[in-house]
């Protein structure tokens, strides 16, 4: 039996140690249970979106990108486009690792004015790159993650 029930059974004559141990313990239970509710219910981070995107344009030769969101999760935030140019948000476009910069020339569904955009379903984004040469490498990443979208290397 724990040293305050002996201490204040004692003193309180209505209350038996017995009881006391009792009430502690599942006091002690009740407030476990509680904090590994409120830990459980809390969640994880969120998972980074996971769309189904399509490249086409990367061959050799080639000067302009078009990427289309298939389908799956949309992208957040992806980008910014103003008078053609595009600012990458939370996707980046790689080429050989470097940030593709667009300037002029960008479009999305047609449109070079529409300011911050999520990227969803049926999207196409169309812009122009420096001609393309064998062994290129174009990456779609998620900026906050740096999870990977999509590879592929000009053959």
């Amino acid at each position: 039996m724990g040293s305050w029930c002996r201490r204040y059974a004692g003193r309180l004559p209505e209350v038996s140690p017995t009881l006391c141990e009792v009430l502690l313990l599942s006091l002690a239970m009740a407030l476990g249970i509680m904090l590994g509710w409120a830990i459980a219910s809390a969640g994880g981070p969120k998972p980074p979106p996971s769309p189904i995107l399509c490249v086409s344009g990367f061959k050799a030769g080639s000067e302009n990108l078009t990427v289309t969101h298939l389908y799956g999760d949309p992208i957040c935030e992806a980008f910014e486009i103003e008078n053609g140019a595009i600012e990458w948000r939370n996707l980046d476009v790689r080429l050989n690792a470097l940030r593709v910069r667009v300037t002029e020339g960008g479009t999305l569904n047609g449109r070079s004015d529409v300011g911050l955009c999520d990227f969803v379903s049926g999207d196409v984004l169309r812009f122009p790159i420096k001609k393309l040469e064998r062994g290129d490498e174009i990456l779609l990443v998620h900026t906050p993650t740096g999870r990977l979208f999509y590879r592929l290397v000009v053959e």
